[in-house]
């Protein structure tokens, strides 16, 4: 992590270690930040973002509509087509046409995405934080899990 990242206790207020919109924000930037440490060990362009889209992608075995990338990546269409765009130039997705729709596609995985997650598991990259939620109990990450699932259900996420 970089030092800006972790800035030193005195730079910021004690208030903010108490409020839980600052402790949610930080803890999210922190695992962003070893998500992106952890990628460059994958491909050094690779960003989490793009990383979660792959996820996204891995799931269903025809793809996925740019229209249901958006949604499920959390990103407005037009983040999502430039995100597309840069991601066929790294060879990391293949865009399919439609049958009967020449006008529409889906966004497939391509081989080098595929070669790439296999690699991440085969050698067990930390790609989902493990480490930094490794001090809680099975208990407690469940109940971490399903207390962030109970805020996100209040704004209409899940």
């Amino acid at each position: 992590m970089s030092a800006s990242t972790v800035p030193t206790k005195r730079a910021r207020p004690d208030i903010l270690e108490y409020d839980l919109g600052y402790n949610c924000y930080r803890l999210s930037q922190l695992v962003r930040d070893e998500m992106v440490r952890q990628l460059k060990q994958l491909d050094a362009q690779l960003t989490p973002e793009q990383w979660h889209l792959l996820l996204c992608l891995a799931s269903t075995r025809d793809g996925q509509t740019p229209s249901e990338l958006a949604h499920s990546g959390l990103r407005d269409k037009t983040t999502i087509s430039r995100m597309l765009d840069v991601m066929e130039r790294h060879d990391l997705i293949q865009r399919v046409p439609r049958a009967g729709d020449a006008r529409s596609y889906v966004v497939q995985l391509s081989p080098k995405s595929r070669k790439l997650m296999e690699r991440a598991r085969l050698e067990n990259l930390n790609l989902f934080a493990q480490q930094i939620f490794a001090p809680l109990s099975g208990a407690e990450h469940e109940l971490l899990l399903a207390l962030l699932h109970k805020c996100r259900r209040a704004l209409g996420d899940l």
